[in-house]
């Protein structure tokens, strides 16, 4: 039976029967095929030049800032990563939240596990780490759609509300930090509070023009098109129900984030301010969407350098932001590209079990045989 439009069924559009060229789109080659285009080695190069100029602009002593580096204290380190990876099960929890409010019609069955949910979150983490334009989200998305057999659209409907519900706590939680760090060297932090609040504002004309027009521009649609529309337009309005305990997920996650930040400046034995600390996270955050270069590479180390500097050397500024950027990226790249190949080994091994001919099952016998 066909879906009507704005409705999901429980079988009639999930995943791939919403798009056919969707498993095309998202299969392991067409990654591949994406993440290693000239583009990306283009935008890695221009990241490499960024740091270059960062480590030449700011006349770092780097013999001083390696010895600090190599002194830091591996258990700290270690605790540190542990919290980082811990924050993708809260954050999975939250997205978990968010797709049972955007499915309440196909949650009946039970969604796949927390831990899915923590892979799918990291794997999508990846691959935005070395690929333009968020494309992990959209992959996290196809992840989730096809294991639990739910519609795409909806789902990233979801993925859009959580964007929309951390761009708005990041600019709070920015404007809380900002006020508490305020001194005579706060272009930095001014300027990063000024795009953050820009963001947040266009997030919210967008959300609330999708509220108040959004169904009746989708009557102008194609068929195929509004039906995929209107998915995305409920899911990504039905995902802010139960908001007290979504908004409590993020704020743990945030946490997470801090907290990482924190253990790696105490394994430097580097003393920075909480407020600092907080503000230089969500910055991080903010700045890693620049679709200049993956994962904002390059421009997440300029900015957390410069606003370390408020208030730390260079060389402590560089140590920090370099320490905390091998969990947060260069680890990500490792431990992603061994978990994406052990998925796609998984996946041919699945598929090539699928179609073997059963033994078991009889042939009929044929005109000859009679």
């Amino acid at each position: 039976m066909p879906s009507t439009p704005g409705k999901t069924g429980t079988n009639s559009d999930w995943s791939s029967r919403e798009d056919p060229d969707l498993n095309k789109s998202f299969s392991e080659n067409a990654l591949k095929k994406r993440i290693f285009s000239p583009t990306t080695f283009i935008s890695f190069t221009i990241a490499a030049l960024i740091i270059s100029f960062l480590l030449t602009r700011f006349d770092i002593d780097l013999s001083q800032t390696w010895k600090r580096i190599y002194q830091a204290d591996p258990q700290l380190y270690l605790a540190a990563a542990i919290v980082y990876y811990v924050g993708f099960i809260v954050r999975g929890y939250r997205w978990r939240l968010l797709v049972q409010n955007a499915h309440p019609e196909e949650t009946k069955n039970p969604l796949p596990s927390l831990m899915f949910f923590g892979q799918s979150m990291f794997l999508g983490w990846f691959v935005n780490s070395i690929s333009w334009f968020r494309m992990g989200d959209a992959y996290r998305a196809y992840l989730l759609s096809t294991k639990g057999q739910l519609s795409f659209s909806r789902t990233m409907g979801s993925v859009l509300a959580e964007r929309v519900l951390d761009m708005l706590m990041v600019t709070g939680l920015l404007a809380l930090a900002a006020g508490m760090l305020w001194t005579n060297k706060s272009e930095n932090i001014s300027g990063l509070l000024i795009i953050a609040i820009g963001l947040a504002c266009l997030a919210l004309i967008g959300l609330l023009g999708m509220t108040i027009i959004g169904k009746r521009l989708a009557l102008r649609l194609p068929g195929p098109l509004r039906t995929i529309y209107l998915n995305f337009h409920e899911g990504t309005t039905k995902s802010f129900r139960r908001l007290p305990l979504i908004i409590l997920a993020s704020a743990m996650s945030w946490l997470f984030e801090v907290m990482r930040l924190f253990l790696i400046a105490y394994a430097l034995n580097i003393e920075v301010s909480i407020p600092l600390l907080l503000f230089t996270a969500l910055a991080a955050s903010l700045l890693s969407t620049a679709p200049i270069t993956p994962g904002g590479v390059g421009i997440v180390e300029f900015g957390m350098t410069g606003i370390f500097m408020i208030a730390l050397s260079r060389e402590d500024a560089i140590s920090l932001t370099l320490l905390d950027r091998s969990i947060q990226y260069l680890s990500v790249i490792i431990l992603g590209s061994l978990l994406f190949m052990v998925r796609a080994l998984l996946t041919r091994q699945s598929d090539a079990a699928n179609s073997k001919p059963d033994p078991q099952r009889k042939v009929p016998p044929s005109d000859d045989q009679n």
